[in-house]
């Protein structure tokens, strides 16, 4: 596999473009969210089309997407009997706050444990969800007017969050005490092909 190509803002590209098509975002869009600057939306069009017939950019976008569709394939019935190993190890190994992450993990992907964060803040001016979303948008730090800035805003955001997770993961006898999904499944991974 190639791995993550050497100019950074190649890979952001690359990394940018294969989630960005799927939440609807121009090649102009993901062009500049990469970190490349141009004076309007046909040269950045017109730029974005040219780095997308480099060779090591189709390759990497390749190996990128084909991860993505690996991902994607994984169903709710596969995570469960993930997590039904990882809960069964915990309990026979006597690591009960182990088994407690995997049966919580196990109740809200089947649908019967749903989170609710409560929020106790006061924004007088904004009523509705699409207040809130204009605003975040119009932020002049964060969307700067410009709704693919406040996405890109966001999975950063997302992004920064599980990897925050990850590094809280702890491995407990075979089984994962963690805060995220992706990460217990990523370490569930890791052990099957070292069996």
């Amino acid at each position: 596999m190639p791995g993550p190509l050497k100019n950074p803002r190649h890979e952001k590209f690359v990394q940018l473009f294969a989630r960005g098509k799927l939440r609807g975002l121009s090649q102009a869009d993901i062009y500049r969210l990469a970190g490349f600057h141009c004076p309007n939306d046909h040269s950045a069009s017109t730029l974005a089309a040219r780095l997308m017939q480099r060779p090591d950019i189709k390759a990497r976008l390749a190996e990128v997407s084909q991860y993505a569709i690996r991902k994607s394939e994984l169903s709710v019935d596969d995570l469960l009997s993930k997590t039904e190993r990882v809960y069964c190890e915990a309990t026979d190994a006597k690591e009960y706050g182990s088994a407690n992450v995997a049966l919580t993990l196990q109740s809200k992907l089947s649908g019967h444990l749903v989170e609710q964060v409560k929020i106790d803040v006061a924004f007088p001016q904004l009523n509705t969800v699409g207040d809130v979303l204009d605003a975040f948008v119009a932020d002049a730090d964060i969307g700067q007017g410009d709704p693919g800035k406040a996405a890109a805003y966001l999975r950063d955001l997302a992004d920064q969050i599980e990897a925050r997770a990850a590094s809280r993961a702890k491995v407990i006898n075979g089984a994962a005490a963690v805060n995220g999904a992706d990460t217990l499944l990523t370490q569930l991974d890791e052990a099957e092909k070292a069996e």
